[in-house]
Protein backbone atom coordinates (compact mmCIF):
# COMPACT_ATOMS: atom_id res chain seq x y z
CA UNK A 1 0.00 0.00 0.00
CA UNK A 2 3.07 2.29 0.83
CA UNK A 3 4.28 1.95 -2.64
CA UNK A 4 1.19 2.96 -4.14
CA UNK A 5 1.99 6.55 -2.78
CA UNK A 6 5.12 6.95 -5.19
CA UNK A 7 4.44 7.44 -8.46
CA UNK A 8 5.71 4.82 -10.11
CA UNK A 9 7.51 6.28 -12.62
CA UNK A 10 9.27 8.33 -10.31
CA UNK A 11 11.82 5.69 -9.18
CA UNK A 12 12.10 4.58 -12.47
CA UNK A 13 13.70 7.28 -13.51
CA UNK A 14 16.22 7.27 -11.11
CA UNK A 15 17.15 3.41 -12.29
CA UNK A 16 15.35 1.61 -9.60
CA UNK A 17 12.86 -0.89 -10.41
CA UNK A 18 10.20 -2.51 -7.93
CA UNK A 19 11.49 -6.31 -8.68
CA UNK A 20 14.93 -4.59 -6.62
CA UNK A 21 13.08 -3.02 -4.24
CA UNK A 22 13.30 -4.72 -0.89
CA UNK A 23 10.73 -2.43 0.90
CA UNK A 24 9.40 1.40 1.06
CA UNK A 25 8.67 2.63 4.58
CA UNK A 26 7.34 6.55 5.19
CA UNK A 27 8.87 8.48 7.80
CA UNK A 28 7.18 7.97 11.50
CA UNK A 29 7.39 11.90 11.94
CA UNK A 30 7.48 14.53 9.89
CA UNK A 31 7.45 18.18 11.03
CA UNK A 32 5.87 20.09 7.94
CA UNK A 33 2.94 18.32 6.31
CA UNK A 34 4.05 19.83 2.90
CA UNK A 35 6.68 17.37 2.99
CA UNK A 36 6.73 13.45 2.26
CA UNK A 37 9.52 11.53 2.79
CA UNK A 38 10.13 7.27 2.54
CA UNK A 39 13.15 4.84 2.74
CA UNK A 40 14.06 2.38 -0.04
CA UNK A 41 15.46 -0.21 0.00
CA UNK A 42 17.30 -2.29 -2.43
CA UNK A 43 17.31 -5.87 -2.24
CA UNK A 44 20.57 -6.35 -4.68
CA UNK A 45 22.68 -4.19 -2.55
CA UNK A 46 20.45 -3.31 0.72
CA UNK A 47 21.54 0.27 0.41
CA UNK A 48 19.21 2.79 1.44
CA UNK A 49 17.94 6.03 0.13
CA UNK A 50 15.63 9.09 0.66
CA UNK A 51 13.37 10.00 -1.96
CA UNK A 52 11.86 13.13 -0.82
CA UNK A 53 9.46 15.30 -2.18
CA UNK A 54 8.38 18.68 -1.30
CA UNK A 55 5.45 21.13 -2.55
CA UNK A 56 5.58 23.39 -5.20
CA UNK A 57 5.39 26.37 -3.78
CA UNK A 58 8.91 25.62 -1.60
CA UNK A 59 10.04 25.78 -5.46
CA UNK A 60 13.26 23.27 -5.85
CA UNK A 61 15.66 25.77 -3.71
CA UNK A 62 16.10 23.19 -0.68
CA UNK A 63 16.76 20.52 -3.32
CA UNK A 64 19.62 22.49 -5.27
CA UNK A 65 20.97 23.78 -1.96
CA UNK A 66 21.46 20.50 -0.35
CA UNK A 67 23.20 19.37 -3.53
CA UNK A 68 25.59 22.69 -4.06
CA UNK A 69 26.35 22.12 -0.14
CA UNK A 70 27.82 18.61 -0.51
CA UNK A 71 29.53 19.43 -3.99
CA UNK A 72 31.30 22.48 -1.69
CA UNK A 73 32.38 19.80 1.33
CA UNK A 74 29.75 20.51 3.79
CA UNK A 75 28.53 17.51 5.60
CA UNK A 76 25.23 16.50 4.48
CA UNK A 77 24.40 13.59 2.45
CA UNK A 78 24.14 14.02 -1.55
CA UNK A 79 21.32 14.29 -4.19
CA UNK A 80 21.29 12.15 -6.70
CA UNK A 81 20.50 12.86 -9.91
CA UNK A 82 18.16 10.75 -12.29
CA UNK A 83 18.79 8.81 -15.17
CA UNK A 84 18.35 11.88 -17.79
CA UNK A 85 20.63 14.18 -15.08
CA UNK A 86 18.51 15.82 -13.39
CA UNK A 87 18.60 16.78 -9.43
CA UNK A 88 14.61 16.41 -9.12
CA UNK A 89 11.69 15.20 -10.88
CA UNK A 90 8.63 18.13 -10.98
CA UNK A 91 5.10 17.01 -10.87
CA UNK A 92 2.00 18.28 -10.00
CA UNK A 93 2.43 17.39 -6.37
CA UNK A 94 5.59 18.66 -5.85
CA UNK A 95 9.12 17.88 -6.20
CA UNK A 96 10.15 14.26 -5.98
CA UNK A 97 14.43 14.11 -4.95
CA UNK A 98 16.68 11.24 -4.11
CA UNK A 99 19.19 11.55 -1.86
CA UNK A 100 21.43 9.00 -0.09
CA UNK A 101 20.56 7.82 3.49
CA UNK A 102 23.13 8.99 6.08
CA UNK A 103 22.52 7.14 9.43
CA UNK A 104 22.39 9.48 12.96
CA UNK A 105 25.02 7.52 15.00
CA UNK A 106 24.92 10.20 17.69
CA UNK A 107 23.64 13.64 19.23
CA UNK A 108 26.06 16.59 18.13
CA UNK A 109 27.81 18.39 21.43
CA UNK A 110 26.55 22.40 21.97
CA UNK A 111 30.08 22.71 20.57
CA UNK A 112 29.65 20.42 17.14
CA UNK A 113 26.60 21.57 16.75
CA UNK A 114 27.48 25.36 16.92
CA UNK A 115 30.22 24.83 14.47
CA UNK A 116 28.37 23.24 11.97
CA UNK A 117 26.26 26.33 11.99
CA UNK A 118 29.00 28.50 11.42
CA UNK A 119 30.31 26.17 8.85
CA UNK A 120 26.87 26.67 7.22
CA UNK A 121 26.61 30.05 7.18
CA UNK A 122 30.46 30.27 5.83
CA UNK A 123 29.47 27.69 2.81
CA UNK A 124 26.03 28.61 1.80
CA UNK A 125 26.68 31.57 0.02
CA UNK A 126 25.33 30.60 -3.45
CA UNK A 127 24.45 33.66 -5.57
CA UNK A 128 22.98 31.01 -8.22
CA UNK A 129 20.14 30.23 -6.08
CA UNK A 130 19.21 33.71 -6.31
CA UNK A 131 17.16 33.46 -9.60
CA UNK A 132 14.43 31.28 -7.10
CA UNK A 133 12.96 34.97 -5.90
CA UNK A 134 10.58 33.89 -3.56
CA UNK A 135 13.54 32.57 -1.00
CA UNK A 136 15.04 36.05 -1.10
CA UNK A 137 13.88 37.48 2.25
CA UNK A 138 16.56 40.07 2.71
CA UNK A 139 15.02 43.30 5.06
CA UNK A 140 16.32 46.62 4.77
CA UNK A 141 16.88 48.81 7.27
CA UNK A 142 13.96 50.18 8.47
CA UNK A 143 12.31 46.54 7.68
CA UNK A 144 14.60 45.42 10.18
CA UNK A 145 14.12 47.99 12.79
CA UNK A 146 10.43 47.12 12.24
CA UNK A 147 10.37 43.91 13.16
CA UNK A 148 11.52 44.68 17.02
CA UNK A 149 9.22 47.65 17.27
CA UNK A 150 5.82 45.83 15.90
CA UNK A 151 6.85 43.39 19.07
CA UNK A 152 7.26 45.95 21.01
CA UNK A 153 4.37 47.60 20.46
CA UNK A 154 2.34 43.77 21.05
CA UNK A 155 3.93 43.70 24.42
CA UNK A 156 2.72 46.90 25.41
CA UNK A 157 -0.69 46.44 23.96
CA UNK A 158 -1.11 42.94 26.24
CA UNK A 159 0.45 44.57 29.00
CA UNK A 160 -2.37 47.73 28.82
CA UNK A 161 -5.45 45.24 28.48
CA UNK A 162 -4.87 43.28 31.38
CA UNK A 163 -6.07 44.64 34.27
CA UNK A 164 -5.78 43.13 37.92
CA UNK A 165 -3.76 40.16 36.29
CA UNK A 166 -0.53 38.67 37.98
CA UNK A 167 0.64 38.02 34.75
CA UNK A 168 0.71 42.21 34.13
CA UNK A 169 4.20 42.35 35.72
CA UNK A 170 5.58 39.59 33.99
CA UNK A 171 4.50 41.72 30.68
CA UNK A 172 5.99 44.86 31.57
CA UNK A 173 9.52 43.35 32.84
CA UNK A 174 9.09 41.79 28.48
CA UNK A 175 8.75 44.89 28.19
CA UNK A 176 11.47 46.78 30.24
CA UNK A 177 13.76 43.78 28.69
CA UNK A 178 12.64 44.52 24.74
CA UNK A 179 13.47 47.89 25.37
CA UNK A 180 17.03 47.48 27.28
CA UNK A 181 17.89 45.50 23.95
CA UNK A 182 16.77 48.10 21.58
CA UNK A 183 18.82 50.43 23.59
CA UNK A 184 21.94 48.76 22.56
CA UNK A 185 20.95 47.60 19.06
CA UNK A 186 21.06 51.17 18.55
CA UNK A 187 24.83 51.33 19.31
CA UNK A 188 25.17 48.77 16.72
CA UNK A 189 26.16 48.95 13.33
CA UNK A 190 23.03 47.11 11.91
CA UNK A 191 23.14 48.25 8.60
CA UNK A 192 26.39 47.63 7.93
CA UNK A 193 25.68 43.56 8.86
CA UNK A 194 22.40 43.80 6.67
CA UNK A 195 24.84 45.05 3.56
CA UNK A 196 27.51 42.50 4.13
CA UNK A 197 25.34 39.81 4.52
CA UNK A 198 23.48 40.72 1.05
CA UNK A 199 26.18 41.09 -0.35
CA UNK A 200 27.68 38.12 0.84
CA UNK A 201 24.39 36.06 -0.46
CA UNK A 202 23.90 34.68 2.98
CA UNK A 203 21.39 31.63 3.57
CA UNK A 204 19.55 30.68 6.82
CA UNK A 205 19.30 27.04 7.34
CA UNK A 206 15.85 28.59 8.62
CA UNK A 207 14.59 25.12 11.23
CA UNK A 208 18.60 24.10 13.02
CA UNK A 209 16.76 21.90 15.64
CA UNK A 210 18.87 19.41 17.18
CA UNK A 211 17.34 16.62 15.01
CA UNK A 212 18.35 18.37 11.83
CA UNK A 213 22.16 18.35 13.03
CA UNK A 214 24.12 14.83 13.95
CA UNK A 215 27.53 13.01 13.98
CA UNK A 216 26.72 9.32 11.68
CA UNK A 217 28.89 5.82 12.12
CA UNK A 218 32.14 7.79 10.79
CA UNK A 219 32.19 10.42 13.56
CA UNK A 220 31.42 13.00 10.91
CA UNK A 221 28.71 15.97 11.26
CA UNK A 222 25.69 15.62 8.92
CA UNK A 223 23.16 18.13 8.95
CA UNK A 224 19.80 17.76 6.98
CA UNK A 225 16.22 19.27 6.34
CA UNK A 226 16.70 22.48 4.20
CA UNK A 227 13.00 23.06 3.60
CA UNK A 228 12.89 26.18 5.05
CA UNK A 229 16.30 27.47 4.22
CA UNK A 230 15.92 30.83 2.67
CA UNK A 231 18.57 34.14 1.97
CA UNK A 232 18.54 36.31 4.73
CA UNK A 233 20.52 36.97 7.68
CA UNK A 234 22.37 34.74 10.25
CA UNK A 235 21.39 35.78 13.08
CA UNK A 236 18.00 34.45 12.49
CA UNK A 237 19.24 30.79 12.82
CA UNK A 238 22.13 32.22 16.14
CA UNK A 239 18.79 33.41 17.49
CA UNK A 240 17.07 30.00 17.47
CA UNK A 241 19.80 28.39 18.64
CA UNK A 242 20.60 30.40 21.44
CA UNK A 243 16.68 30.21 22.80
CA UNK A 244 16.84 26.31 22.61
CA UNK A 245 20.26 26.19 24.62
CA UNK A 246 18.93 29.02 27.18
CA UNK A 247 16.74 26.40 27.92
CA UNK A 248 18.72 23.99 29.25
CA UNK A 249 19.45 23.32 33.04
CA UNK A 250 23.40 24.47 32.18
CA UNK A 251 22.57 27.13 30.43
CA UNK A 252 25.32 29.58 30.85
CA UNK A 253 28.00 26.99 30.40
CA UNK A 254 26.04 26.21 26.89
CA UNK A 255 25.70 29.80 26.35
CA UNK A 256 29.61 30.44 26.64
CA UNK A 257 30.26 27.45 24.00
CA UNK A 258 27.35 29.55 21.42
CA UNK A 259 29.13 32.67 21.50
CA UNK A 260 32.70 31.19 21.96
CA UNK A 261 32.64 28.83 19.03
CA UNK A 262 30.34 30.47 16.09
CA UNK A 263 32.95 33.42 16.35
CA UNK A 264 35.93 31.65 16.34
CA UNK A 265 34.85 30.07 13.28
CA UNK A 266 33.25 33.07 12.02
CA UNK A 267 35.92 35.31 12.02
CA UNK A 268 34.83 37.75 9.93
CA UNK A 269 31.78 38.46 11.91
CA UNK A 270 33.16 39.13 14.89
CA UNK A 271 32.79 42.94 14.82
CA UNK A 272 29.03 41.97 14.57
CA UNK A 273 29.07 40.30 17.85
CA UNK A 274 27.45 43.12 19.51
CA UNK A 275 24.50 43.07 17.77
CA UNK A 276 23.91 39.35 18.27
CA UNK A 277 24.37 39.60 21.95
CA UNK A 278 21.85 42.27 21.90
CA UNK A 279 19.56 40.22 19.92
CA UNK A 280 19.88 37.82 22.67
CA UNK A 281 18.02 40.20 25.14
CA UNK A 282 15.41 40.91 23.27
CA UNK A 283 12.34 38.67 24.33
CA UNK A 284 11.45 37.29 20.63
CA UNK A 285 10.58 33.94 21.88
CA UNK A 286 8.09 35.23 24.06
CA UNK A 287 6.91 37.01 21.92
CA UNK A 288 6.36 34.06 19.44
CA UNK A 289 4.68 31.93 22.06
CA UNK A 290 1.79 34.67 23.35
CA UNK A 291 1.08 35.20 19.60
CA UNK A 292 0.69 31.51 19.21
CA UNK A 293 -1.01 31.13 22.26
CA UNK A 294 -3.50 34.23 22.14
CA UNK A 295 -4.09 33.27 18.19
CA UNK A 296 -5.22 36.66 17.99
CA UNK A 297 -8.08 36.71 20.12
CA UNK A 298 -8.74 39.14 23.14
CA UNK A 299 -6.22 39.25 26.00
CA UNK A 300 -8.24 37.86 28.52
CA UNK A 301 -7.16 34.37 26.80
CA UNK A 302 -4.13 35.17 28.26
CA UNK A 303 -5.97 33.09 31.37
CA UNK A 304 -5.78 29.91 29.59
CA UNK A 305 -2.43 29.91 29.13
CA UNK A 306 -0.97 27.14 31.80
CA UNK A 307 0.54 29.12 34.19
CA UNK A 308 3.76 26.64 34.57
CA UNK A 309 4.59 27.02 30.64
CA UNK A 310 3.62 30.84 31.04
CA UNK A 311 6.69 31.11 33.60
CA UNK A 312 9.26 29.07 31.78
CA UNK A 313 8.88 31.42 28.76
CA UNK A 314 9.79 34.36 31.11
CA UNK A 315 12.32 32.26 32.62
CA UNK A 316 14.35 31.80 29.39
CA UNK A 317 14.01 34.97 28.84
CA UNK A 318 15.70 36.32 31.84
CA UNK A 319 18.11 33.88 31.50
CA UNK A 320 19.36 35.23 27.92
CA UNK A 321 19.21 39.10 29.51
CA UNK A 322 21.01 38.04 32.60
CA UNK A 323 23.45 36.19 30.81
CA UNK A 324 24.68 38.83 28.63
CA UNK A 325 24.89 41.07 31.20
CA UNK A 326 26.32 39.12 33.73
CA UNK A 327 29.16 38.17 31.11
CA UNK A 328 30.02 41.84 30.31
CA UNK A 329 30.57 41.41 26.69
CA UNK A 330 28.57 44.48 26.06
Amino acid sequence: MVAEMIDKDVLKQYGIFQDNILSIKPADKVGNTAIKIWFIKQKDTSKIFVLKMVKLKHKQFPIELQHLLHHNGFGTPSVYRTEKGELYISSKKGYYFLSEYVEPNEKLSTKQRTKALADFHRIARFRELKVIKEKIQFPNFQQFNRVYNNKLIDLKKWHSSVKKDERKAYLGEMINQAETSLGILKTCNVEEYIKAMTARNSICHGDYNARNSYLNSEGETMVIDFDRAYFGLPIDDFRFLVHSLASRSDHVQKLDFLFDEYFSHSPEDKKFKPLYLADTIFPHQFHKQMTRNLKGKAIKNLKKINTEEFMNWIEVERRKKSYVMEKLYL
